[in-house]
């Protein structure tokens, strides 16, 4: 096995596995989710989603893609707690249901894959405004708030070396351009935790 696999198969399970579920588990415990960007998580959900059926219409190996599934659903996780814990509890059907019909219509004959290129190319503006959203929310907040440290150093490790098996393994200019972006953006909201890390507390509104 090349080191390129052996570094996408790793990202694969230390992504599925450690990136989100810190998340998941801060907002449980601190029962909010507050300073954590509702919009950044709902476009990380559905772009890990448009992903996954992008690289399978594809051929593309599973060891470039296959964390993006699990990533998808943990978000979608993550959302509902947000929703939860912030008394919005009555949006969570529509968003579940939103987004199983999406899924389904991206993974039908309808969707070409023309049409796949087409739209993982619109997806990194959406991803990227996500990114800015959380980096404003934390800059605005005076710290980083439930957003989990150990989280956003996956975030990191996953972005990097997936600029690299895309390079490596597909050598698809939409995804080395996504990552490339994304690397940037998420090295800026490591860099904002680390900045804020001697905080106490939140600005008071």
């Amino acid at each position: 096995m090349s080191l390129v696999k052996l570094l996408g198969y790793s990202t694969v399970v230390s992504s599925s596995l450690l990136l989100k579920f810190p998340q998941l588990l801060k907002i449980h415990w601190a029962g909010s989710g507050q300073g954590v960007s509702l919009y950044s998580i709902l476009v990380d959900a559905l772009s890990s989603g448009i992903f996954v059926a992008y690289c399978i219409v594809n051929q593309y190996p599973f060891s470039s893609w296959g964390e993006s599934l699990f990533l998808a659903l943990e978000g979608m996780l993550i959302a509902i707690l947000i929703l939860w814990y912030s008394n919005q509890k009555s949006y969570i059907g529509g968003l579940l249901l939103g987004y199983v019909v999406c899924m389904c219509l991206m993974v039908s004959p309808y969707i070409t894959i023309p049409m796949h290129t087409a739209i993982q190319s619109c997806v990194t503006p959406f991803v990227m405004s996500g990114k800015f959203t959380q980096i404003k929310q934390i800059y605005s907040n005076g710290g980083p708030g439930q957003l989990s440290y150990i989280t956003v150093t996956f975030m990191n490790y996953r972005s990097w070396s997936r600029l690299l098996t895309s390079v490596m393994e597909t050598a698809d200019i939409i995804l080395v351009t996504k990552y490339g972006f994304v690397s940037l953006a998420n090295s800026v909201i490591a860099l904002q935790c680390i900045y804020y890390a001697n905080t106490g507390k939140l600005k008071t509104k």
